[in-house]
């Protein structure tokens, strides 16, 4: 069973810390979570993958962690003292087996054509025990529900997006939800440790009326598929209420094959 957990974070390493390049997607707060669980984890060398402007990797420099960065856009970068390698997370990592003790997954994953190729190739790479982070856009939030409900779609960004016919690869979107990733992360064999939200917006109170709906739904599905498809986490708080979720999950220290 996965852990559900909000994590307690130091909001003193964003001002330890200047001139890092701006954010694509990813909040600070989920940046300051993910630093406090590599922090306690004992980790040192992490990849970041795919790392943006490189501001993550900023961050992980400044706290004295071993970073490697990599990007499908590896000009758009912008930390100085780190080489950022060219990788579509469609394909392999540039990367040996067992190489990182940690690797964070900022904002990618719905943007690759093939989660499972993407997960393996992450899980591949890592340590055994290794952690891995990643963060993305909360596709299954109570207000993208409801918006699918009442118009079809559920985020307008892969709606426009899915029109992009120039380089696919680094513009492609996808609203795979907390539930897919983590079922592709057990189907691996990877261990799901926890889950928390981001940026909970005032707003989200007037969803929870829809709170009750939400937990009584999953028990209209089978036991089995509730916990294939990790529906009770689909339906937590940090599923329902936050704009962004983070998903940590941990590389088993056997080569125990994975169970279903």
């Amino acid at each position: 069973m996965s852990t559900l957990e909000e994590t307690l974070v130091d909001e003193s390493a964003l001002e330890q810390v200047s001139g890092a390049p701006r954010a694509i997607g990813t909040p600070d707060e989920a940046f300051l979570d993910m630093l406090a669980r590599l922090e306690r984890s004992g980790a040192r060398k992490v990849l970041d993958a795919p790392c943006g402007r490189g501001r993550f990797t900023h961050l992980l420099k400044a706290r004295g962690f071993d970073v490697s960065a990599a990007d499908i856009l590896p000009e758009l970068f912008e930390v100085q003292g780190v080489e950022c390698q060219k990788c579509d997370l469609n394909r392999s990592l540039p990367y040996a087996d067992s190489t990182f003790d940690a690797v964070a997954s900022c904002s990618g994953i719905h943007r690759v054509f093939a989660v499972g190729r993407a997960m393996s190739e992450y899980a591949r790479v890592l340590k055994p025990g290794g952690l891995l982070l990643v963060t993305l856009p909360n596709f299954t939030k109570l207000s993208r529900r409801l918006r699918f409900l009442f118009t079809g779609v559920n985020s307008w960004a892969v709606l426009r997006l899915s029109s992009e016919v120039e380089n696919p690869e680094a513009h492609f979107r996808q609203s795979g939800g907390l539930p897919q990733v983590m079922s592709v992360m057990k189907s691996l064999g990877l261990e799901i440790v926890g889950v928390s939200g981001a940026r909970k917006k005032a707003r989200h109170i007037f969803y929870l009326p829809f709170w009750p709906l939400a937990q009584i739904g999953i028990f209209f599905v089978s036991q089995k598929k509730r916990e294939r498809y990790c529906l009770r986490e689909g339906a937590s708080w940090p599923a329902l209420f936050s704009d962004f979720v983070l998903i940590v999950a941990r590389k088993p220290t056997s080569s125990a094959k994975p169970s279903g």
